[in-house]
């Protein structure tokens, strides 16, 4: 029985025909996977059904229980069933937690919120997630990987009979999957029907029964047999061609190069719990040509260190920071851009961009100096051709240099993000989950991107909760617990043994 037909759907944006004639359905308890690279139009879709685009900003028609569906938005969809976990978090950060969660149906006692009854529920919710945390806690003192489970407890505590989850993995680590993937198995025995978009194939096949693949806003294959394909074969269907080598090829093992980047004895106290260290004692270095890889789970302590050592020294902060051998002193996010020190962050629409400025102003924003004259003039012709190469050289999809950033695919925001910072000639670049939200075609790219500028002499850091990436790009590992440094390896490393350290295993 089909619980939702797509018929010719059709939307476009300024300059962007965003879906052309899509045209599928989806059977009752089906769970689908809905692939596509970046810009292919697959949270487009996603949101028409979620109500965020009103049926009036499309054309076609979606029948959903045989009945033509016209939400105007998104509480209009939750009335009927469809619940969307954005890949974007839209919970309120100055509400608990169970008030997110209940936010649109507030459980009631003679007329009156029952906040007993609701923090008993949100409790039962979370804890189904695996999560144990107090339901009173404000959201914004909370990781985002912390957020998003919320997030997913918010959307399993309605009647729900269609939930989609965008990108809901990228920021969890795996045991958090696999506690959502077990809700995603009891969801099916229950025979509510579930839309996934990711871009994780592993995850593909671990848990949809069919494969919907959208291009450039049209439609390639639905309702695909999961059992029937392969990996080459979805990727081949995603992005139009074969992708043979993931990672690029390391180099050989070496620990003689000279010390590029160099952190030692790091200390990070936390500035609301006096006593607490948030990073312990942490050294590490980078050496030159390598790419090094840092492992932990949520709340390891991982963003803390990199985030610390960015925004500079304070009261909070103590030990030592070297580039090429020479300790430096930064006092400030500013401080440390002007060393060659660049920092991109986990959560790029809150701390990575300007959402209401163009690509080219976001381009733009960490290098304005070295486009002023003496006396702060903008040389605007030199910086126009500048970002017209990195958005070249990056592969960003868009109309033009003057769209809004926020118009623009998760993964092409992140592209941009990227671009940004290598146009501040970075002798050390972090990259704090980079790859989250993003296509396994512009992965592979962004990969090969990475070995290229280390090969040129940056020292990367890579920070990912994704462990077939840190054992595919990186040269050396390593695995952070409780703030502290537990561990580095070399060479060939595998998923069981770096998430036995991380979890203290061994």
């Amino acid at each position: 029985m089909n619980i939702v037909e797509f018929d010719r759907i059709s939307i476009q944006f300024p300059g962007v025909m965003a879906l052309k004639e899509v045209s599928f359905d989806m059977k009752k308890g089906e769970v689908m996977a809905l692939c596509g690279e970046n810009g292919a139009g697959k949270s487009t879709l996603a949101k028409i059904l979620a109500g965020v685009y009103p049926y009036h900003d499309y054309t076609g028609e979606i029948r959903y229980k045989g009945k033509t569906l016209k939400n105007a938005l998104p509480i209009d969809a939750e009335k009927n069933g469809i619940f969307m976990v954005h890949q974007e978090l839209t919970l309120i950060k100055e509400m608990t937690v169970a008030e997110n969660i209940f936010l649109s149906h507030f459980p009631k006692k003679y007329g009156m919120v029952d906040f007993k009854a609701m923090e008993e529920m949100a409790r039962q919710y979370l804890e189904e997630l695996g999560l144990h945390i107090d339901p009173n806690m404000k959201i914004k003192d909370l990781t985002v990987a912390m957020q998003q489970m919320v997030e997913i407890a918010k959307a399993l505590s309605g009647e729900t009979e269609i939930i989609i989850f965008d990108e809901s993995t990228s920021a969890l680590t795996n045991n958090e999957v696999q506690a959502l993937f077990q809700i995603i198995r009891e969801l099916k025995r229950r025979e509510v029907t579930v839309i996934f978009v990711t871009h994780k194939l592993d995850e593909i096949f671990e848990i949809c029964d069919t494969v919907t693949v959208l291009k450039d806003g049209e439609l390639v294959k639905a309702g695909v047999r999961i059992d029937s394909v392969e990996k080459d074969d979805v990727i081949k269907m995603m992005i139009g061609r074969e992708l043979k080598e993931m990672y690029p090829e390391k180099p050989a093992l070496t620990e003689s190069g000279e010390k590029v980047f160099e952190v030692k004895n790091w200390t990070f106290l936390n500035p609301e719990r006096a006593g607490h260290k948030l990073v312990d004692d942490f050294s590490f270095e980078i050496r030159r040509n390598e790419i090094v890889g840092m492992y932990g789970l949520v709340g390891a302590g991982r963003t803390e260190l990199v985030n610390s050592i960015f925004e500079g020294a304070s009261k909070y902060c103590s030990g030592e920071v070297c580039l090429n051998g020479t300790a430096v002193t930064i006092r400030s996010s500013c401080d440390a851009v002007k060393c060659g020190i660049s920092l991109i962050t986990e959560d790029r629409k809150n701390s990575g961009l300007f959402l209401k400025l163009s690509v080219n102003d976001n381009l733009s924003t960490a290098s304005l100096n070295s486009l002023a004259n003496i006396l702060g003039v903008i040389n605007e012709k030199a910086e126009a051709e500048r970002n017209e190469r990195m958005i070249k050289d990056m592969a960003v999809k868009l109309r033009s240099g003057e769209q809004l950033i926020e118009s623009l695919s998760g993964g092409n925001q992140q592209k941009v993000i990227i671009g940004k910072w290598l146009l501040t000639a970075p002798k050390v670049l972090i990259l704090d989950e980079p790859t989250k939200g993003i296509d396994v075609g512009s992965k592979s790219e962004i990969y090969k991107m990475l070995r290229k500028l280390s090969q040129q002499g940056i020292a990367i850091l890579i920070v990912s909760s994704e462990l077939p990436e840190i054992i595919g790009v990186c040269d050396k590992v390593i695995v952070v617990r409780e703030g502290k440094n537990v561990g580095e390896f070399r060479g060939d490393c595998c998923e069981e043994e770096l998430l036995n350290k991380a979890m203290g295993r061994m």
